[in-house]
């Protein structure tokens, strides 16, 4: 798998912060931006992992993540300048897999 950055979150200048349906909407923009095809897929259900953005593209998924800091003791987390990212996947046979693949993906059961 390759990853490479294909945009930045921005800071839009009506927050302070980047929502949810902001960091949404520059990361479909991003991805019109890049000439990725996106087919009817929806951004992965936030219970899943809500400090990720992900959708599947075609040949792969654009994510941005949250970047975490501690302030006044509470944890919280901002897509402010979060890198959105392409990632590709590669697709194998079974005959195209070498021996540490193969021992790997029987290890994970």
């Amino acid at each position: 798998m390759t990853n490479s950055t294909i945009g930045t979150l921005a800071t839009p200048t009506t927050f302070d912060n980047v929502t949810w349906n902001e960091a949404k909407r520059q990361i479909r923009f991003a991805i019109r931006a890049a000439g990725l095809i996106v087919g009817k897929n929806t951004f992965r259900p936030r219970r899943e992992n809500a400090g990720e953005l992900m959708i599947s593209v075609k040949g792969g998924t654009v994510s941005a993540s949250k970047t975490f800091v501690r302030t006044a003791g509470r944890r919280g987390g901002s897509w402010t300048n979060a890198a959105i990212t392409f990632n590709t996947l590669i697709e194998k046979t079974g005959s195209e897999l070498s021996a540490d693949e193969l021992a790997a993906i029987v290890a994970m059961g």
